[in-house]
């Protein structure tokens, strides 16, 4: 198992009404590959958290380098794992018009994720 956490500057031409497509097309793509995670959206930036099998990711990412509703792509932690973090997420959105710095429903699905994950998500949302 391997996840991939990473962040990306949205392109400028983008719209909240492409995030809900993303999001939605990447649900459906990710229980076909049976990927699993979530997505972070705030103030033009995504934050996304992938895992699955290797092979899955490895093809995941480098469609993600060539989307051109995106730029920018860092990696930040790429990680094996013995099981998933957030396998009831096929691709979870977290957005901008939350009330909370982090969503009750993350914050708790972040309690048994790696320390550094927590913080990341943290750094993000601040």
């Amino acid at each position: 198992m391997l996840r991939i956490t990473y962040t990306s500057e949205a392109s400028e031409t983008i719209g909240a009404r492409d995030i809900f497509r993303i999001v939605e097309q990447s649900a459906a793509n990710n229980v076909a590959a049976d990927l699993s995670g979530f997505l972070l959206f705030r103030r033009n930036r995504f934050f996304q958290v992938v895992e699955g099998e290797p092979p899955a990711i490895e093809q995941l990412m480098k469609r993600l380098e060539r989307d051109k509703r995106h730029h920018s792509m860092t990696t930040l932690y790429r990680e094996e794992n013995k099981a998933r973090s957030f396998a009831r997420w096929r691709m979870k959105r977290f957005g901008q018009g939350q009330k909370t710095p982090i969503p009750e429903e993350l914050a708790r699905a972040l309690i048994d994720a790696p320390a550094f994950l927590r913080q990341s998500v943290k750094e993000f949302l601040s």
